[in-house]
């Protein structure tokens, strides 16, 4: 008999949210849909939701940092081909970036984001998130997205910023690749 006692191991709002994800992206690719901001926000959270999920089930009992790591990878590497799905169900084409920027604003964003997604992960690595919670707003904080005991809600959140820090990593060293292979110095 399934036992309902709360705090869960994994919340109702990522539940929620995962699905409503998966339905929107769903709807997108099954009537050749493009991009907008709702598909984008929903592949984000799919991503991240479907990823910590799954890792929580198959791979919880691995260390927290190999497992927010794994997270973070899993879910950029979903996300991008959600993006490229999307594009090309509705251009056939991989679209280039609208905005023509010089290979040296290119570089600078790629270490800016290289430098984040490193000091995050050093801070969150070194200062890891504690399993106690005593104070009501952790209380509800556990209540939404589930027990701290467990791996899962932390790896839920903090992946969000974790997956944004390398979503902008590939996407500028997309951009660069394909700058140089442009103009021909490879």
């Amino acid at each position: 008999m399934p036992s309902f006692s709360l705090p869960w191991v994994i919340g109702p709002v990522p539940i929620v949210i995962t699905i409503w994800s998966a339905y929107v992206c769903g709807m997108a690719t099954l009537y050749r849909k493009g991009m907008n901001a709702e598909r984008i926000v929903s592949a984000f959270m799919f991503s991240i939701g479907f990823t910590s999920i799954m890792l929580q089930l198959f791979f919880g009992k691995y260390s927290f940092a190999v497992l927010m790591l794994m997270d973070q990878f899993t879910s950029c590497v979903l996300l991008f081909s959600f993006f490229i799905a999307f594009i090309r169900l509705r251009t056939n084409e991989i679209a280039s970036p609208k905005i023509e920027r010089d290979i040296k604003s290119i570089l600078k964003a790629f270490l800016v984001f290289s430098l984040c997604c490193v000091i995050f992960n050093l801070l969150v690595l070194l200062i890891p998130p504690s399993n106690r919670c005593t104070i009501g707003k952790c209380f509800v904080l556990e209540l939404l997205f589930g027990s701290a005991e467990y791996a899962f809600s932390k790896l839920y959140l903090l992946n969000i910023f974790g997956c944004m820090f390398l979503v902008g990593i590939a996407s500028a060293a997309t951009e660069m690749f394909l700058k140089i292979r442009r103009s021909k110095i490879l």
